[in-house]
């Protein structure tokens, strides 16, 4: 189901990284690293994220995410040809860039989160709430999700369950 063609996609996740060397996210390949879909962090000041995918050819964007050891939710999105990163509901990089797809043509391709496809580049900072989606979300929606979520991850949060309903039925 993570093979979106030549189609849009969004992917959103909180991480929290020392920014220390090249850690990733997540990272969906086959076992030679084709029909990639790469998000990896690299060590700058304020750390880059990289947007990776690749058929036969590569195409890559990067941004800067933030502050070290502090949470950010990041989204990730490919968009008609835009390549796109927004870090905290701030669209940071909007790319205009060859579109790779991203099929697997053996159906052999894995998702592996907080490493590389070949297991290297472990992430040793935290991840939390990733989520894949074959759409891309609007601007409004990137800021709703962002304004909802923010305060889970602020110090000494606190999380409650509201709504009609206090039944878990999913996590």
């Amino acid at each position: 189901d993570l093979d979106f063609n030549s189609g849009d996609f969004a992917t959103c996740f909180w991480t929290n990284n020392a920014h220390t060397g090249s850690e990733y996210i997540w990272d969906r390949a086959d076992d030679n690293g084709n029909y990639r879909i790469a998000l990896y962090m690299t060590s700058t000041s304020n750390g880059t994220m990289h947007f990776y995918t690749r058929d036969t050819a590569a195409t890559e964007v990067t941004g800067i995410i933030g502050t070290p050891n502090q949470w950010a939710q990041v989204w990730v999105i490919r968009r008609g040809t835009s390549h796109e990163i927004w870090v905290n509901g701030i669209n940071k990089v909007a790319a205009n860039t060859t579109v790779r797809d991203v099929s697997s043509a053996n159906g052999e391709a894995d998702l592996h989160i907080g490493t590389r496809y070949s297991k290297d580049n472990v992430n040793t900072g935290k991840i939390a709430l990733i989520r894949i989606s074959a759409t891309a979300p609007t601007a409004e929606q990137i800021a709703k999700i962002y304004n909802d979520e923010k305060f889970l991850f602020q110090e000494n949060a606190k999380a409650t369950l509201y709504g009609s309903s206090d039944a878990v039925t999913a996590l």
